[in-house]
């Protein structure tokens, strides 16, 4: 990618939104972290992962299971030699991740306190991948490097107290994977609650992986469908946004004139809607529709 420019509100709809579905992932996350209460030296951290929406796989390198997210249930290869725990209730996060494997939450960026990075954000190259680099004036250990295909932290540094450095070393976007790398069809033992105990489920059922599959696919729709509207009415947003005193009140006319809630008006302000191609407003459009049958399947 020659040399170019990005403004940050831009850029941070890529890290959000995307141009499109996320494509399957494969490669290795390289995580530095260390625990606040102890005195050791940071720990280094090499996993290779699989990812495909949802569903992820964890290895070590020398080919070690140590999780795996299928479509419901979760395993975790916790004690050496053992077979995995198996969770269907539950939905666990892994600092080895160093969140890389996905985009970015809205709610992430919300604080107004916290300082912007340097403008305009300069294009760059990451593992071979056209990516961008974010930096920060008054904070020099702070980097990012964002993907320009995808919206993924390609690089982060600076960023999380506990987490020094968290990066992809390796990485391959759009094959196909099997099925069968997001399953365990061997056996499984009980962790501390015994997962074929359903007595204590209910008490659960707030973090359920199908509620969190749920809810994940609804605010996505949400997001989407407000951008596709928006892409429709192009003009009269464009209206509105000249006529709006601020960002409060250019959100607050979207979320009237769309009727869509806060996080689809403000996905709207973020993304560049302007420079969408003909490919990525199709694309959107499909991801609409596609989610749309999914919510219908998780409710039926």
């Amino acid at each position: 990618m020659s040399e170019s420019t990005i403004p940050w509100y831009a850029l941070f709809g890529l890290m959000t939104v995307g141009r499109g579905p996320l494509p399957t992932l494969r490669g290795v996350v390289r995580v530095v972290s260390f625990d606040p209460e102890d005195d050791e030296e940071p720990v280094e951290t090499l996993t290779r992962v699989w990812v495909d929406g949802e569903r992820v796989r964890r290895e070590s390198l020398d080919g070690q299971l140590e999780s795996i997210d299928g479509e419901e249930d979760q395993w975790v290869w916790d004690v050496p030699d053992q077979p995995p725990v198996c969770d269907p209730h539950s939905r666990s996060g892994f600092v080895e991740d160093g969140g890389l494997l996905s985009r970015r939450d809205q709610e992430i960026w919300d604080d107004e306190e916290d300082e912007r990075p340097i403008e305009p954000i300069r294009s760059t190259t990451c593992l071979g991948r056209a990516a961008w680099d974010v930096r920060w004036e008054n904070q020099p250990k702070r980097r990012m490097l964002i993907d320009d295909e995808t919206g993924l932290v390609l690089h982060q540094s600076g960023l999380a107290a506990f987490i020094p450095v968290a990066e992809w070393v390796e990485l391959t976007v759009g094959e196909a994977l099997d099925d069968s790398l997001f399953a365990w069809e061997g056996s499984t033992r009980p962790g501390d609650d015994d997962p074929h105990d359903h007595s204590s489920w209910e008490d659960y059922q707030p973090m359920s992986r199908s509620g969190s599959l749920r809810q994940h696919v609804f605010e996505r729709l949400q997001v989407l469908a407000a951008l596709d509207t928006a892409l429709t009415r192009w003009d009269e947003v464009t209206a509105l946004g000249a006529a709006s005193a601020n960002a409060s009140a250019f959100v607050h006319g979207l979320r009237s004139l769309l009727g869509v809630d806060e996080m689809g008006a403000r996905a709207v302000t973020d993304l560049q809607l302007r420079r969408l191609s003909v490919r990525e407003r199709t694309a959107i459009a499909d991801e609409v529709a596609d989610l749309r049958r999914e919510l219908a399947d998780l409710d039926g």
